[in-house]
């Protein structure tokens, strides 16, 4: 078992058209000013022989619901995380890919691109970690799986790719 916190900031989502990127923050849609944060709060894992099962909420637009998904867990070769430069330590790369009803969680979909917009969205989630903290990183919490500190990070590198919709959307 494991508990795992990923905030994507609802700021942070580009989809390729700036005006587009406005319209998605807006009140009348997203609404980044009150609600800034899509959460996955993960309370509980279980690992199968090659994914793993976690279950926790899904919080967007203000309304959480209950979530369950499965994750692929890749431990990336030592050779390539150093001709990459990730950094010390061991990495792995944990993805999950999950649909998300975007209308359950109070989003209304605005009239003039509603015929347009599927409101199930597919998320797709790429997070990568390392055994070692990355210099003048500050610990946030204990790991529940192992007796680690979990380093405080950016939440989201320049440049991460998050897959919302029908097209990736892209952090600043």
């Amino acid at each position: 078992t494991g508990k795992v916190q990923l905030r994507v900031p609802v700021a942070s989502l580009r989809t390729g058209i700036a005006a587009r990127d406005e319209h998605l923050r807006h009140e009348s849609w997203m609404n980044a000013a009150r609600f800034p944060n899509i959460t996955l709060n993960a309370t509980a894992t279980k690992k199968d022989a090659r994914t793993w099962t976690v279950a926790g909420t899904w919080e967007m637009h203000g309304v959480s619901k209950s979530i369950t998904v499965e994750a692929r867990a890749l431990k990336i070769p030592l050779a390539l995380s150093k001709k990459a430069k990730f950094g010390d330590g061991e990495w792995v790369r944990v993805t999950a890919t999950f649909p998300i009803n975007i209308t359950e969680y109070g989003i209304v979909i605005p009239g003039g691109v509603a015929p347009k917009m599927n409101k199930t969205w597919t998320v797709t989630l790429t997070v990568s970690g390392t055994t070692e903290k990355p210099a003048g990183a500050e610990p946030m919490a204990e790991s529940a799986v192992a007796d680690v500190a979990v380093p405080a990070v950016p939440l989201a590198a320049p440049g991460t790719k998050y897959k919302f919709g029908l097209f990736p959307q892209n952090t600043n």
